[in-house]
């Protein structure tokens, strides 16, 4: 963080504002904030199995009970038979939000919920079968809770508002969440207070529950602060802490310039009031757990930044070891192909060669004998009549005529020139295909060589080794949070307090022109140190960006939607896409496409955890009718491969809950449900 103050010191320094150590602590209360980490924490929510009771309208019992499995899950059965209401309860088991429709509402009595978040089994059971609606989380699977006396309760909260709270703040600590915040203005009428509101487990439980009704919403109601939670990028709780006291400085100078009378508490008792928050603060920050538990985070925080440089080392080395494989391959191909050309050639002038040799053997010494001359029959020894005569002679073997000895001896020479000849051509074309050869042979010798050292690079790569130690020290921040859980919940609200205190503070003196000028003055820095750590942010978290990137525009193409060729994130984490060369938003996208798109977002988001251990998505996803928008038969078969692909590769690391009326995506996993026509779920 030093070195961050450093920097932004400088930067600072660039604008002519040039300010102390001191000063610019005070502005940005530096003190509060704490290193975050963006390596996943390898957790996900497994739901086990869904209970619920009660009666209908018309005296009917209910007593639904459905298992569920890892991987992908379906339901199927027509339209309002009730899937909708199965998500909707374990939506209100979950969070504590009750959307189910009034009269279905009223039915049911009691749920119980049986999930499961690192291999450790939890059940929610709610009872609203009196006024009041009671509510326990137990630790323990939901065949073991006993309800009239258990010791595996985590909490119990006997109204639906304090449920809310305690089942958010149960996995806010779970998966490592904090509530990002906005400013807005009180509802006040002629109010112009500023207030702050923050994000509930309810806003980031949007990206779990994909209902139908919000397929042309990409994020749901509060813009990006669920990607940004999800993703869980560095200096992310650090920019938004930034901004809200930018909005609130903003506001201060806002009433200074409308002239609104405010009437303040006195300054000593708002300073007396900071002062013991200060040393709650002091308390907390001192405890031995606590001080363990920031220098694990530092050491963690480090650790990441290792691993992410040692995995883009061992992902370029894989790439290119992939790529030398290749060449490798074809240039020993080639090689070998030359090399049996080449001892063909060799073979034919080893045989034309044996020709030469024979005809020039027959030219030497064969004319010799042929020309001796007989002068006595070998066979009666009477003298042989030598004069010549024009009769042509015939061989007494074959019978054919015998061509003289001069025309022969023509003959044999034109077929010695000939054979030399063809001879000289293939010796030139053997050493034509030994240069490439040679050529060939010392391209392999350096591509071996390359290919040596980066399997030494990637064997010696110390991803896997970091990864585990990662992971080690992620288990000790993980108890450690458990047990400091209050002490966390405390130092939390100690530091909002201060922030309002010290919000009240400088309205003390705004009166005052030379305290507007300090006003001012902190709001230029705030500004531009929020802009430096936006950058920050946006510049070290590239390569996990153009993973989701990449990640999406795969998932997009495998829905069917080839038109979409580029996704962009930029570095307010605004997505847009380039569709037939044009660059659009999400509500550009045609109605009919926006639902794949969407689905494409947060199955990367799931798999930038699974694969690159980024991000803190659950890998929970319930998706309520994924074909009722969009029945087409390309949509409908890039949805059933991407599952039935989801399934094979990721079984065992996330859960996927889908319900559908369309009955041609069954018996594509191995976990459905499906209802005949007309009948209902329950």
């Amino acid at each position: 963080m030093k070195k961050l103050i450093s920097e932004l010191k400088k930067e600072l320094e660039i604008r002519d504002l040039v300010i102390g150590d001191t000063e610019l602590n005070e502005i940005l209360e530096r003190n509060e904030y704490v290193a975050e980490l963006p390596i996943a924490t390898g957790k996900r929510i497994l739901l086990e199995e869904l209970r619920f009771t009660g009666t209908k309208n018309n005296g009917d019992k209910i007593d639904y009970i459905q298992k569920f499995a890892s991987g992908i899950n379906i339901i199927i059965a027509d339209n309002l038979t009730g899937k909708s209401s199965v998500f909707k309860v374990v939506k209100f088991a979950l969070t504590g939000r009750d959307s189910l429709k009034s009269d279905i509402s009223s039915w049911i009595k009691t749920i119980m919920l049986g999930f499961s978040i690192a291999a450790k089994s939890y059940t929610i059971c709610i009872d609203k079968t009196s006024s009041r609606m009671s509510s326990t989380l137990y630790s323990t699977a939901i065949d073991q809770v006993n309800i009239e006396y258990d010791d595996n309760v985590i909490f119990q909260s006997n109204t639906k508002s304090d449920y809310e709270v305690q089942i958010q703040d149960f996995f806010f600590n779970q998966f490592s969440y904090y509530p990002l915040s906005w400013t807005q203005k009180d509802s006040a009428k002629d109010s112009i207070e500023l207030r702050e509101t923050k994000a509930s487990w309810s806003t980031y439980f949007k990206s779990i529950y994909l209902e139908s009704k919000d397929t042309n919403s990409f994020y749901g109601n509060q813009g990006s602060k669920t990607f940004q939670i999800l993703l869980g990028l560095k200096y992310t709780k650090t920019i938004n802490k930034l901004m809200i006291k930018r909005d609130f400085i903003k506001n201060s100078l806002a009433k200074k310039d409308g002239g609104d009378n405010i009437s303040l508490v006195k300054k000593e008792d708002l300073l007396n009031e900071l002062k013991k928050i200060e040393v709650g603060l002091d308390a907390i920050r001192t405890n031995s757990d606590y001080v363990k538990f920031q220098s694990l985070k530092e050491l963690q925080n480090s650790l990441f930044m290792d691993i992410q440089a040692s995995s883009m080392i061992f992902s370029s080395s894989n790439n290119r070891h992939y790529q030398l494989l290749a060449e490798l391959d074809n240039s020993r191909s080639a090689r070998d192909s030359l090399t049996k050309e080449k001892d063909g050639l060799e073979k034919e002038v080893t045989k034309i060669t044996r020709k030469i040799n024979d005809l020039k053997e027959y030219l030497e010494s064969g004319y010799f004998f042929s020309n001796l001359t007989i002068k006595m029959c070998p066979s009666c020894n009477h003298e042989i009549d030598m004069s010549p005569t024009n009769e042509e002679h015939e061989c007494n073997l074959c019978h054919k005529p015998v061509v003289s000895e001069i025309e022969n001896k023509e003959q044999f020479s034109e077929r010695l020139k000939q054979l030399t000849e063809t001879k000289i051509i293939l010796e030139i074309k053997i050493n034509e295909i030994e240069e490439k050869i040679s050529t060939l042979q010392k391209s392999i010798s350096g591509l071996e060589k390359e290919k040596l050292d980066i399997e030494k690079t990637i064997q010696n790569n110390d991803y896997a080794e970091l990864s585990q130690k990662s992971a080690q020290i992620n288990k000790q921040l993980n108890e450690l949070n458990d047990k400091l859980k209050q002490s966390t919940e405390r130092e939390n609200e100690l530091i909002s307090q201060k922030a309002i205190l010290n919000y009240r503070l400088s309205l003390q003196e705004v009166d005052s022109d030379d305290n507007v000028g300090k006003l001012n003055k902190k709001l230029e820095v705030l500004e531009i140190s929020i802009d430096y750590f936006i950058n920050k942010r946006f510049e070290e978290s590239k390569p996990v960006l153009t993973s989701l990137e990449d990640l999406m525009l795969n998932e997009i193409h495998a829905f069917g939607l080839p038109s979409i060729t580029k996704i962009h994130i930029d570095k307010l984490f605004n997505i847009e896409y380039t569709q037939n060369g044009t660059r659009i938003k999400f509500e550009d996208i045609a109605e009919g496409e926006q639902l794949r798109v969407k689905l494409a977002f947060y199955l990367s988001i799931i798999q930038l955890d699974i694969q690159k251990n980024y991000g803190k998505h659950p890998r929970l996803l319930m998706i309520d009718s994924p074909a009722k928008e969009e029945g087409d038969n390309k949509y409908l078969e890039g949805l059933k491969a991407v599952l039935a692909d989801i399934e094979n590769r990721y079984a065992d690391k996330l859960q996927i809950l889908i319900g559908t009326a369309e009955r041609n995506l069954s018996d594509i996993v191995r976990s459905q449900f499906v209802y005949e026509a007309d009948q209902y779920v329950f």
